[in-house]
């Protein structure tokens, strides 16, 4: 009895002593973004940090918290991407030089044609290569390799960890059993300014007291100047009518700009080969390109003309290499077996990637895997079950059955959420990148459920130091510094005239310029913004800032704004109450004394049109309704005018598709209608605006929104040789359903003379969730309803 009582004490202090280390254990952690802050921060990130769709249809997208990794996390993460590169190079190598490694791949066919060119003209020094690896944090170890526990050390040797002096330490776990990798983005990764700029922003929030991770577009950007002359042109390929895709390319093109490189932007058809060689065909920028930086997918290049086979075989320099694509399959997991036969080291993809096989092949407990699309980029396509809705996750494992060569199975790792200040627990994909063998910073997204996807939270990584006994330093340790001394913050200094280079010493006059003028816009483009986005207003985070951003760049070109037809147009539409204001039931007044306006308006017109009648709408309620008008004295909000622009500018002397600068230069000139008229009232205050996840605000004032749109965005070129930047109207632009009808908003008027291929797949969403759609054709007072049919994604033409 006395030996029980003994054993149970002891194995009571082991336990006690367990749990204590492991709650003590310091691990990452979500710092909240103060309520006071959050606002300007967030505007910041708009027009600082290039982030240009900022709201994800309900969710806003720019999170208020900041993910906060110990010293210690980082460098093992660091350390674990460097090998994950190395295997990953030397894979690529195997690959390229074996046809029945390429054909497991079921790569499209027209890329097994003309990869065959690579295999000789290839060389990894030539080119620029970018990876970015997706890490999770874990609540076991990747079950499908036997995987050795150690400790975190300064040097990876093998299959275990060792420190510094070579020995062993087993008190720490291996970093295996803390992480799994979901895949490499290594051909077209995305994040660029979540994981750049937005370190500084939130730094300078939080008060300066963390270190920041590398600077990845800085680490990017020396990598295409060490391969690149002072004055040489850099063509940047992206999806040229997708704003989402330009934006991290402006980053990188401003940067450039600002090292003495011409940054070109164009698409990959503008690009031609003529001996191996790069050049331009865009219409005024015609020439030899020095450098290039494909920012589209291959397998969306494989819709353009037979000209993108020179990407395979090119001399000229760039990011990425076609090469990029053996990994950017999932189906690379299926070939680790006869790679390793091979001579190819993949130790630690086997231990930190979960055990893949085919889309239909046999496993033990199929519950324990989820199916995945071979080149997902954004975590569509994911069979977690909880996190989809019954229909979208019965829909995945149907293609997958269907199609299952575009489709892996994948063991399921169980994610383990980090908890916040507030107690609510996230999800954490953490993405590490890696430029040409050099560590180029990480940045994370969050998710409240482990399906993190393109409706995640970018949320920016700062690193709190901890002293040498592996405790926390005094205010992060060192204060706000960069964890490389070499890894400066945006802008970057001029290059060099001897080199060529970026010298990180005194600031030049023309830099001391270009940044007086830099501040001067942003200060401008940003207050015009605010103006647009009352705070307090239900509808503000719906305002698109594409056109905001330099915006005064357009202001000598002149479009006259005038609103004199579109106001008669306001004044009959509204007493013949086809469209009105929404009523708010005052307290005390019975509802069913009381009949609520229930319709939103999309005005769907060539721009000065549509910003004529949504102005007009807008200046009808504040000017007074006039005796023709029926507004009752209990109508409150009146109108508010949200700009739905999304197109963005041609490089300069090029020709485009679609006159962008009209919508800029209308949005100037009602800009200062709303100053000149005092048309900006600010609603009343709502609650919870800086909420992470978009919450409806409470207020007292709801206005009838008003989305303007110009019916000239979808001009397609004629020519290979003019720059698209025409662009469609996405479901993401806009509320959902159930936001409109919390609202009292049941019904979706659209001003148009014919409803346009992008807008019907927006209206199409919103009436399959129990939306009223009318059609308002020019000429008449009264809307008739339309019933639209399914849409299919293959109808809208991108």
């Amino acid at each position: 009895m006395e030996l029980v009582d003994r054993k149970n004490k002891f194995c009571g202090v082991f336990f006690w002593r367990a749990l204590f280390k492991s709650r003590s254990r310091k691990d990452m952690k979500l710092i909240k973004i103060p309520n006071e802050k959050y606002d300007e921060y967030r505007l910041d990130v708009i027009f600082k940090a290039y982030k240009w769709d900022p709201q994800y249809i309900d969710r806003n997208t720019v999170g208020n918290f900041v993910l906060v990794l110990k010293e210690s996390e980082v460098k093992e993460l660091e350390r674990l991407t460097q090998e994950l590169y190395n295997e990953t190079v030397a894979a690529e190598n195997v690959i390229l030089k074996d046809d029945g490694l390429i054909k497991k791949l079921k790569l499209p066919r027209k890329i097994r044609k003309h990869i065959n060119k690579s295999k000789q003209a290839y060389t990894k020094e030539s080119h620029i290569r970018l990876m970015r690896f997706d890490f999770h944090p874990i609540e076991s170890g990747v079950e499908n390799e036997n995987v050795k526990t150690g400790a975190t050390g300064a040097v990876v040797n093998g299959s275990e960890i060792t420190n510094a002096t070579g020995k062993t330490n087993t008190q720490t776990q291996c970093p295996s059993k803390r992480w799994a990798i979901s895949e490499v983005n290594s051909d077209v990764p995305g994040g660029f300014a979540e994981a750049s700029i937005l370190p500084d922003l939130v730094n300078e929030v939080l008060g300066g007291v963390f270190a920041k991770p590398k600077n990845f577009a800085r680490v990017l950007v020396d990598s295409f100047l060490e391969k690149t002359n002072s004055g040489d042109t850099i063509a940047i390929n992206h999806c040229t009518c997708f704003s989402d895709d330009r934006q991290p390319m402006q980053l990188i093109g401003d940067m450039l700009e600002q090292s003495d490189r011409h940054a070109l932007y164009c698409a990959a058809d503008h690009i031609v080969f003529k001996e191996r060689q790069a050049y331009s065909i865009l219409d005024g920028n015609e020439g030899r390109v020095d450098a290039f930086f494909r920012f589209i997918p291959l397998e969306w290049m494989l819709k353009l003309p037979k000209m993108w086979a020179g990407y395979f075989d090119t001399s000229t320099p760039s990011c990425n290499h076609p090469v990029a694509v053996f990994f950017q399959t999932k189906r690379v997991a299926l070939i680790f077996d006869e790679l390793i036969r091979r001579g190819v080291n993949l130790e630690w993809w086997k231990k930190l990637l979960p055990h893949t096989v085919k889309a239909r092949g046999r496993v033990d407990n199929k519950k324990d895997y989820i199916y995945k699309i071979a080149f997902g980029r954004t975590g569509e396509n994911i069979s977690i079950k909880e996190a989809l809705k019954p229909k979208d996750y019965n829909q995945i494992v149907r293609e997958a059955l269907l199609r299952p060569k575009h489709y892996i199975k994948q063991k399921r790792f169980i994610s383990k959420p980090v908890r916040s200040e507030c107690g609510a627990e996230y999800h954490v994909c953490i993405g590490t990148y890696i430029v040409e063998g050099k560590l180029a910073g990480m940045y994370s997204r969050i998710s409240p459920t482990a399906l993190i996807g393109s409706s995640s939270i970018e949320v920016p990584i700062l690193v709190e130091r901890e002293s040498e006994q592996g405790g926390q330093g005094e205010q992060g340790g060192q204060g706000g510094g960069e964890l490389l001394p070499d890894c400066k913050s945006f802008p970057p200094h001029p290059p060099s005239k001897e080199s060529g280079r970026v010298e990180f010493g005194a600031t030049t006059a023309k830099q001391k310029e270009s940044e007086s003028v830099s501040k001067n816009r942003e200060s401008s483009d940003k207050e015009i913004f605010k103006l647009w986005t009352p705070k307090g207003c239900v509808w503000s985070p719906w305002v698109l800032p594409v056109p905001f951003v330099n915006i005064k760049q357009s202001a000598e070109y002149a479009v006259s704004l005038d609103t004199e037809h579109c106001t008669k147009w306001a004044e009959r539409i509204v007493a013949k109450r086809s469209v009105a204001p929404i009523k708010v039931v005052p307290k005390g007044v019975a509802k069913k004394n009381v009949t609520p306006s229930n319709v939103a308006i999309i005005i769907d017109e060539c721009a000065q049109d549509s910003f004529g009648m949504g102005m007009a709408l807008y200046a009808l309620y504040k000017n007074g309704s006039g005796d023709n008008v029926d507004i009752n004295s209990d109508i409150k909000g009146g109108f508010r005018a949200i700009p739905s622009f999304s197109g963005t500018k041609q490089p300069k002397g090029a020709k485009a598709t679609t006159n962008n600068e009209i919508v800029e230069s209308l949005l100037l000139q009602a800009t200062e209608l709303l100053k000149r008229d005092n048309l900006n009232r600010v609603e009343a205050p709502a609650e919870n605006t800086s909420a992470l996840v978009g919450e409806a605000p409470t207020q007292t004032e709801i206005p009838t929104p008003v989305f303007m749109l110009d019916s000239n965005r979808l001009n397609k070129k004629r020519s290979i040789k003019i720059f698209d930047n025409s662009y469609d109207t996405l479901p993401q632009d806009y509320p959902s359903a159930a936001f409109f009808k919390q609202q009292g908003i049941d019904t979706i008027v659209v001003k148009t003379r014919k409803l346009q291929r992008d807008i019907k797949l927006v209206l199409y969403r919103l009436q399959k969730d129990g939306m009223k759609i009318l059609h308002l054709k020019p000429n008449k007072e009264k809307p008739k309803r339309v019933r639209l049919i399914k849409i299919f994604k293959w109808h809208i033409a991108l």
